[in-house]
């Protein structure tokens, strides 16, 4: 797990940008699938304050050649 400031800082010069985000990843073991994690992580954003948005943006996965 990191430390706060381990965090990289980004100030975006888009100008369409108008909330701050944060970027966080959740590894998992090769065999759980997508519908299992986003399952997961959904049960622990259950409580989340009505005023923050997520998203889920990518899914990467171990290749089964370097694995």
């Amino acid at each position: 797990m990191s430390d706060i400031s381990d965090i990289y800082k980004y100030e975006s010069t888009d100008p369409k940008q108008t909330r701050n985000e944060l970027s966080v990843t959740f590894s998992f073991d090769k065999s759980t699938d997508i519908s299992e994690a986003e399952g997961y992580i959904m049960s622990l954003l259950a409580e989340i304050d009505k005023g923050v948005e997520y998203s889920f943006d990518l899914w990467s996965m171990a290749s089964e050649e370097y694995s």
